[in-house]
């Protein structure tokens, strides 16, 4: 297991380890080496890119791609973040006020450590209830089934402490969200954003429609 120490920062052990395991694979007549993920458009993993020539998975043709093809627009954060714009601008023409944040903890979700159901999306969009609900929900949208996903959502308390210095938001100079959230229900939504900002304003029917 590696941790991440930003006091050793100057000495790119992240990529020392990895040149490691490199070495490791080639000794034992492996053909091919998983560095771990990347996020395009976020930094924070750039540095697993210096290994050499490296392949992507295209989530849309289901296809491996030289990484060095992947083209901003083909950003996974880019039609993240123009499914978000779309339905933004629904929800305004139904008088719902929202707001796009970039969620710098969306990788919790990948650790081990807590069991906690934590927020996996890098960018989502939040909105404020009408009517007299005393909460919130934000939108996503999953790529691998081309659908946006509502979620209610609740602050985590109980965090390690050493999170927030580390986690720091980038890319057009977006606001960050920087509490932890833990998603308490989640739901696909098939429709589209107009129909959805339709349906958003309505709430008590909404509750009670899981697939719309």
């Amino acid at each position: 297991m590696g941790m991440y120490d930003p006091d050793y920062s100057d000495y790119s052990l992240g990529y020392y380890t990895m040149l490691l395991e490199i070495e490791y694979g080639q000794e034992r007549g492996f053909e091919y080496y998983y560095p771990g993920y990347v996020t395009p458009g976020f930094s924070r993993f750039d540095y697993k890119l210096k290994v050499g020539e490296v392949e992507y998975f295209n989530l849309f043709n289901k296809k491996w791609e030289l990484y060095q093809n992947l083209t901003i627009e083909d950003y996974p954060i880019s039609i993240l973040h123009q499914k978000l714009e779309h339905l933004k601008e629904a929800l305004h023409q139904a008088d719902v006020h929202s707001e796009i944040y970039y969620y710098p903890f969306f990788d919790l979700a990948l650790m081990a450590y807590w069991n906690s159901n934590y927020l996996n999306y890098p960018i989502f969009l939040w909105c404020k209830l009408p009517s007299n609900y005393n909460t919130f929900i934000i939108f996503s949208y999953n790529l691998n089934t081309s659908n946006y996903i509502v979620m209610q959502c609740s602050p985590e308390s109980e965090i390690p402490g050493f999170l927030n210095p580390l986690h720091e938001a980038e890319g057009e100079d977006q606001a960050a969200f920087l509490d932890v959230l833990i998603v308490k229900t989640a739901i696909s939504l098939k429709n589209s954003p107009k129909r959805i900002a339709e349906v958003i304003t309505e709430w008590e029917n909404f509750k009670h429609h899981p697939q719309l």
